[in-house]
């Protein structure tokens, strides 16, 4: 099913969830190259989730055909909650 954007494994977030580029984690050649990408105060939409045994990665409509490590990313809360993309870290220090 990789490559199908109708497929969203249970309990990862599906096609049109709003992400936001954490700047960390991930490997540092992976980091480098999302680095050059990803602003981290921006959302970005997934396209695509694929869910591997010990990975799992995130295609984005802004970045069609590209894959990024799922690691390096939080998925954005409704701003009703929290406002944009609080982390629940983020939340703890408050």
């Amino acid at each position: 099913m990789a490559g199908d954007s109708e497929w969203n494994p249970p309990g990862w977030p599906g096609p049109g969830t709003k992400m936001r580029f954490l700047d960390r984690n991930g490997y540092d050649y992976q980091l480098a190259e999302a680095r050059e990408l990803f602003d981290t105060k921006a959302t970005y939409t997934v396209k695509n989730v694929e869910v591997g045994s010990w990975h799992h990665s995130f295609e984005f409509a802004e970045f069609p055909g590209q894959r990024f490590n799922g690691v390096m990313f939080e998925e954005c809360e409704p701003p009703a909650r929290k406002g944009p993309c609080t982390s629940a870290w983020e939340a703890t220090r408050t």
